[in-house]
């Protein structure tokens, strides 16, 4: 894995927040779909934003931007749905995370994302949230076998457009998947998984 995932708090979304964070969204007055991370077209905000011109919801995006990019990001179809919240500690996002319905990240086919797992999408399994994510490879092992959300064309605004509507229209689908996610978290994805599988790589290299 490219990134750390020591970095996660894995109890963020844990089971004391389950009643609480289903009243928090159930209240919400229009669905909010997020993202957080790095804001570039490489990281595949564009067509996001685009997608939201066919989604009935609001898009939640965190992370810093310069202005001139955000001012560009702001001309696109869709960004009237948008909300940029800019860099948050790590204890905003956690709490952003509980007043959404979806989590997005859609990176572009590049060679530094496409063999990697990204840290945002075990932030949002861990928080329980349903995923719409690119069709790669590695990502679609995951959500394959923990059925967890859904893959999607990153270049193809419409048919992120599609996942996210359908998750947003099956809630007792998306609510499953979510709970799957948060599960799989906790039992696999987590720091001291990945420290036992360094372990015995090393002591079979070691023999």
């Amino acid at each position: 894995m490219a990134e750390d995932m020591r970095s996660i708090n894995f109890t963020g979304g844990g089971g004391g927040k389950d009643s609480a964070e289903v009243l928090q969204r159930s209240e919400a007055e229009i669905p909010l779909i997020c993202y957080a991370g790095g804001i570039s077209k490489e990281r595949g905000i564009e067509q996001l934003i685009l997608a939201m011109e066919h989604v009935d919801a609001k898009l939640m995006i965190a992370g810093k931007v310069e202005k001139r990019y955000k001012d560009r990001l702001r001309q696109i179809r869709g960004a009237e749905k948008c909300e940029f919240l800019g860099y948050l500690p790590h204890a905003e996002v956690e709490m952003l995370y509980t007043r959404c319905h979806v989590g997005c990240c859609t990176l572009l086919n590049l060679p530094n994302a496409y063999h990697s797992w990204p840290i945002k999408l075990f932030e949002y399994m861990a928080a329980g949230l349903p995923v719409v994510v690119s069709d790669f490879p590695e990502w679609r092992k995951i959500i394959g076998k923990r059925s967890c959300g859904l893959c999607v064309n990153p270049q193809d605004s419409r048919q992120i457009a599609s996942a996210i509507n359908l998750l947003l229209s099956d809630t007792k689908m998306a609510e499953k998947m979510g709970n799957f996610g948060r599960k799989a978290v906790e039992r696999y994805y987590n720091w001291g998984k990945e420290k036992e599988k360094l372990l015995e790589f090393y002591r079979k290299t070691c023999k």
